[in-house]
């Protein structure tokens, strides 16, 4: 039996008292020790963290990174302008979905494809291969970043105490920014699927290590945990 890879936020959720289990290959939470029903009736009232570190993250670059993507995704990649995401599936020659993934476009540079964490070696080595006949890169970043999926009513409320009340997205769906939190930069993206409020945040490994209790939303609102809500997409609405 292979073993069990682990997201930047392991040591957070064992010392939470988070108890571990095998979920598609990685060593994720199951439960808190409040239990699963405090978890879904909180983040229905408030607001729970779900780590979905485990996610893969791939930069898209160079002079042909646009016509790369048109090709290998269902979606309009033209479309996008910057600071904005799309849905999108990665098809076979044949049409058939390999996988489902959100595009984003925080800046004119690149672009960050995030797959589901079980389908990251399958996406690769079906992408890799079409990338050599264009003019572009793919790096997977996944280990580098964490990525945090903030959801339920107070959402907001509690990014807007992290930013000192500076806007953390435009209000329509899709919509990302690059912001400052604690003092370091924060990718945020307000994108997702499951219909509750959602936000997602990728962040440098170091400033993800400290997110919890600490801090101004910590001290105001408690912390709170959540098992991984599945293969999620890594970003909220």
């Amino acid at each position: 039996m292979s073993e069990l890879k682990r997201t930047q936020l392991y040591d957070a959720h064992v010392a939470a008292g988070a108890d571990m289990v095998d979920f598609g290959g990685w060593e994720m939470p199951i439960q808190y020790p409040t239990g699963i029903v405090a978890e879904h009736l909180y983040t229905r009232h408030a607001c729970g963290l779900f780590d979905v570190s485990h996610m893969g993250r791939l930069l898209i670059e160079g002079p042909e990174r646009i016509a790369f993507l048109q090709h290998v995704l269902s979606s309009n990649v033209m479309a996008l302008d910057i600071k904005q995401a799309q849905y999108a599936i990665i098809p076979d020659e044949n049409g058939s979905a390999i996988d489902d993934a959100y595009l984003y476009k925080f800046n004119e540079e690149n672009f960050l494809l995030v797959v589901n964490a079980a389908n990251t070696e399958k996406d690769l080595a079906h992408l890799l291969p079409i990338a050599k006949e264009y003019d572009c890169t793919i790096t997977d970043i996944s280990k580098d970043y964490a990525a945090i999926a903030v959801q339920g009513p107070k959402s907001k409320e509690i990014m807007l105490t992290l930013t000192k009340g500076k806007a953390v997205t435009e209000p329509m769906k899709n919509a990302l920014n690059i912001i400052e939190l604690e003092g370091h930069k924060a990718w945020i993206a307000k994108t997702g699927y499951t219909g509750a409020k959602r936000r997602h945040r990728h962040n440098r490994c170091r400033l993800c290590r400290g997110a919890g209790s600490k801090g101004r939303a910590g001290r105001r609102y408690g912390r709170f945990s959540c098992w991984p809500s599945g293969e999620v997409d890594v970003s909220g609405a």
